[in-house]
């Protein structure tokens, strides 16, 4: 073999390596975005009003502090017609946050 075909041969198994290692802390990434992403939090938006995270959806919900208090002020009706209307809802699963699977995916 020749020192050039060795050097690609060594810089073609170090780009591998490193592949296999962005591959790692892109796993890692997802399941930290899993864990903000299960984790409610409640911020003012720059127009002032609600912006709430972590409800399960793609997009954070925003809302005028006057809606979400008429929210809350009819928690009771709405949790009322979600009962009686069970059958009829559909629902994502959210998945839960697991400590272990950071082990699992490192490594």
């Amino acid at each position: 073999m020749t020192t050039a075909t060795k050097t690609a041969k060594q810089l073609l198994e170090e780009k591998q390596a490193l592949i296999e290692q962005l591959k790692k802390q892109q796993e890692q990434l997802k399941i930290l975005n899993n864990l903000v992403g299960n984790t409610v939090r409640v911020e003012i938006n720059k127009g002032g009003g609600l912006t709430i995270y972590g409800l399960g959806g793609r997009f954070p919900i925003n809302m005028y502090v006057q809606q979400f208090e008429k929210f809350i002020e009819n928690l009771a009706t709405i949790q009322q017609f979600v009962q009686d209307n069970n059958d009829k809802l559909s629902r994502k699963e959210i998945k839960a946050f697991n400590p272990q699977d950071m082990d699992k995916k490192v490594g």
